[in-house]
């Protein structure tokens, strides 16, 4: 089955929708596969096809140096709030421009000949291109839908973005009548989205490669507590208290800790920073190096969640903890999906204030507890986040659909 995969990064980015796409597809035949993105490839590693800006000519004018300028300007403006949103809208006004298809794209495509068209979605210029080359080869879409964009945007407070929103939303509709399959990153997308009755999805979870690491039972002396990733969207603050509920636990049991956090984020706290250590951020192949050294693995969320937008989804970072074959503590709000998802199979510890956090660290310290929840974790991984049995799925599903297809085909 020969893939057209559209979307606005490459698998040989550093993105980490990059890093999904690219573990999904490991053992794929790189043959059967064509990319198209807004992003090069800088691995040289795929058969990519990079969008030339100068076909969509504001997009072009965005990158040049005095665009680039003023955009940085405008990050380190004092009136944060206003500079944000007018930030948003630029980015708005480009993702919305013009465009045009090259002659050598086209060219390339029809050689190539796709069984599908597969894509992320999300952005407005993606979704205009697949629609643009679906009226042209008139071969299936396949959706993977990561996050809720569709009816909550990522920048949904924005009042300047309504009708930009609004016409992401208008696509999507339109081109999900020419899918006979698609998928979400979790089984509570992908029930939320089978309620709109436009669309077939099925869960298909952010997959890795092999678990990557002998599981480790039991904890150092000194028991290292690690968190990967970004910190923006309220888990900064979330962080502030996990540490000092973490400070008051390991003091009063008079036990030695490291936390350590690995970040670009790096937060002004107001309060005391109760042994958190910072670190850059680093890539996607140390983190799991990082990962070995450490006890305890930490999944932060705000606690108070107020963007719909990743309420279904599940981080490839998730995946890489449930088969790294160490504990997992999740402090967060208990709306999110991600805390049903763990809860429901037993694959860590849950905690919102210093009560809860206490006897969740307790059980991290009980080792046939810690064993159960690791072993727990390593069955998660095996059903829902292995490579080589999510490829075979995705396959699966969309062979039986092929009966289908003729009827979205027109």
């Amino acid at each position: 089955m020969k893939i057209l995969i559209i979307n606005e990064f490459s698998r040989g980015s550093s993105s980490a929708s990059s890093i999904t796409l690219r573990n999904f597809l490991q053992n794929y035949n790189e043959k059967d596969i064509l990319e198209i993105s807004f992003e090069k490839d800088k691995t040289g590693q795929y058969n990519s096809l990079l969008y030339p800006t100068k076909y969509q000519p504001l997009r072009y004018v965005s990158r040049l140096l005095f665009f680039q300028k003023a955009n940085s300007a405008l990050k380190t403006s004092t009136s944060k709030v206003s500079t944000t949103v007018f930030r948003q809208f630029l980015i708005s006004l480009v993702d919305s421009s013009p465009f045009f298809l090259p002659k050598n794209f086209l060219l390339e495509i029809k050689n190539f000949n796709p069984d599908i068209i597969f894509t992320y979605g999300s952005g407005l210029t993606v979704l205009r291109l697949v629609n643009k080359i679906y009226r042209i080869i008139k071969k299936p879409i396949v959706f993977h839908i990561m996050d809720n964009w569709i009816d909550f945007p990522q920048w949904n407070n924005n009042i300047l973005l309504k009708h930009y929103h609004k016409n992401i939303r208008k696509m999507f509709f339109h081109l999900i009548k020419f899918s006979p399959i698609s998928f979400a990153i979790s089984k509570g997308l992908s029930d939320y989205l089978n309620n709109y009755k436009k669309g077939v999805f099925f869960p298909l979870y952010n997959s890795i490669k092999s678990n990557f690491m002998k599981p480790n039972f039991s904890i150092k002396k000194k028991i290292i507590l690690s968190y990967f990733g970004g910190l923006h969207l309220g888990r900064s603050d979330a962080l502030f208290q996990l540490s000092n509920y973490i400070y008051y636990y390991f003091t009063d049991k008079k036990i030695n800790y490291d936390l350590r956090v690995y970040s670009k984020d790096f937060p002004k706290f107001n309060g005391l920073k109760h042994k958190i250590k910072f670190y850059n951020q680093i890539t996607h192949n140390l983190v799991q190096k990082e990962i070995e050294k450490t006890d305890v693995l930490l999944l932060i969320e705000p606690l108070f969640n107020k963007n719909k937008f990743n309420q279904f989804s599940i981080s490839t970072k998730t995946a890489e903890y449930l088969a790294s074959g160490k504990i997992i503590l999740y402090f967060g709000s208990f709306e999110l999906y991600l805390y049903k998802y763990l809860t429901e199979n037993e694959s860590g510890v849950f905690s919102y204030n210093q009560d809860s956090l206490n006897k969740s660290l307790d059980f991290v310290l009980d080792s046939k507890k810690r064993k159960y929840i690791i072993e727990k974790s390593l069955l998660l991984y095996e059903k829902n986040h292995k490579s080589s049995n999510n490829i075979k799925f995705f396959i699966s599903k969309i062979k039986a659909s092929i009966s289908k297809m003729s009827n979205f085909i027109k």
